[in-house]
Parts: C-alpha cells; structure tokens; sequence
C-alpha cells in the first residue's frame, strides 16, 4: 500500500507540560496537524481497498522531500533538521488505527531524507512474510 502525503514532512514535536492549579497537563501540539493527515491517509487507504488495519508484523518504507533551494541539490541526501526519528515517528502516529492497529506491529522501517521538486511524503506499507 502506497501512501502519499503533499506538504512539507512534520516531524514530532515534543509534547508540552503545564500546570493548572495543582493538576498537571500535557498536551501534543501536533494535535491539529496529525487529525489533518489521518484524514488523508484514511482516505487514500480506503481508495486502495484497505477497510480495516493490517494485521501481522509490517514493513514500512518512508520517502521525505523537501523542496530544494538549488537544482543542482535535487535527489541528494539532506542531512539538516528535522530528525529523521522524529519524522518516522510523526509518520507512524498518523497511520495507527487505520493501516495497523499500532505502531508495535511494524518490525522493519527504511527511511530517506531526500532534496526534490516539492515537499511531499511516500509511504509504503507491506506485510512482512517470513524473515527479512
């Protein structure tokens, strides 16, 4: 299954503490962002006939692109921030409950920083038969 996500990668934030009274609070602050891509990854997943999460041990392959400044940066490794754990993990988050029921299921993950025409994000997700 082939999922493509357009827009700048989003890696995940750190959540954020604070305090109210004496009850103390969290919250994500990618929320908003994260509701947004679900949407796109659960309609692009039932598109392709994908109705209820994968079960089983999972691969996934994540492609990031980022927009290059230069022509001659395209299809180069971008070794600059965000993170590439930090982007996987943002990735991963978006598509539990939909693709897989969690993120745990997944046991090989392959992921590229890469410069390009556009900001966009390629996901593929496999079932893993056997050994790798």
């Amino acid at each position: 299954m082939e999922i493509i996500l357009p827009g700048k990668p989003i890696p995940q934030p750190r959540p954020r503490f604070f305090t109210r009274g004496s009850k103390k609070c969290f919250y994500d602050p990618a929320k908003k962002s994260k509701r947004s891509d679900k949407k796109k990854v659960y309609y692009q997943a039932a598109e392709q006939g994908c109705t209820s999460p994968m079960a089983g041990s999972l691969s996934v392959q994540i492609l990031f692109e980022f927009k290059a400044s230069k022509k001659l940066d395209i299809a180069k490794h971008r070794p600059k921030k965000p993170d590439i754990d930090n982007l996987a993990k943002y990735y991963l988050d978006v598509m539990n409950k939909i693709i897989y029921n969690d993120d745990s299921q997944v046991c090989c993950i392959l992921c590229q920083k890469v410069y390009s025409h556009q900001d966009k994000t390629t996901i593929n997700v496999s079932k893993i038969n056997g050994n790798i």
